[in-house]
């Protein structure tokens, strides 16, 4: 549904350029849109694996496979908070 929505926009775009006159405009901001998508998609992807890269070392040392978490996790905000909840 969405991809129709957006193939409506872009060809209506396409259209009203056409009959203003715009079309080097449409299309030259076609081209920087596109440009900058691929941009912040490689840089995305870099990030991925960075993360991707740090949970696997974590996962190979150990320190994903933790038993008890919510106890672990409990105890930690319990001692954090315990001041706090006493004021």
């Amino acid at each position: 549904m969405l991809g129709k929505v957006f193939a409506v926009l872009v060809i209506s775009s396409f259209l009203f350029a056409g009959f203003s006159g715009n079309m080097a405009e449409v299309c030259t901001a076609a081209i920087d849109g596109a440009n900058e998508a691929v941009t912040l998609s490689i840089s995305l992807l870099g990030v991925m694996c960075l993360w991707s890269g740090v949970i696997r070392t974590l996962d190979k040392a150990g320190l994903t496979r933790i038993q008890k978490p919510p106890q672990v996790f409990s105890s930690l905000f319990t001692r954090r908070y315990t001041k706090t909840l006493r004021q």
